[in-house]
């Protein structure tokens, strides 16, 4: 079976890069969105394997939309991708069952390691 992915994030070339670097490893079957209103509804209705998600989005915040789609499937792997790094954030992310949190600028291989840590159990 192949992994579905969800990439949340405001700016359109952060999107791309990321795209840019899952593709880089073969992986194909990728949603995006660039709102967190618009993420919740892709997640309820494609149920991606792995989302990446940045905090910073327009809508619904990311710690929201972490909430609500480990509400909807305690399973989901969320990967934040945030430029702020600040301890009680980073917290708050893993209480609220975020798989990862990497921090911007993004550097390829550390989301190609987070992305192979949440699979490792797909």
């Amino acid at each position: 079976m192949t992994p579905r992915f969800l990439i949340v994030d405001g700016a359109s070339s952060m999107r791309d890069a990321i795209r840019d670097i899952l593709e880089n490893e073969d992986y194909r079957n990728i949603s995006e969105a660039e709102n967190g209103e618009e993420a919740c509804e892709i997640f309820t209705k494609e149920s991606p394997d792995v989302i990446i998600m940045d905090l910073s989005v327009d809508g619904r915040s990311g710690m929201e939309c972490l909430k609500e789609m480990k509400e909807k499937n305690d399973a989901a792997k969320v990967i934040i991708c945030s430029a702020s790094a600040h301890r009680e954030l980073v917290m708050e992310a893993v209480k609220l069952g975020a798989s990862d949190f990497i921090l911007k600028p993004l550097k390829p291989q550390r989301l190609i390691q987070a992305v192979n840590k949440a699979l490792g159990s797909f």
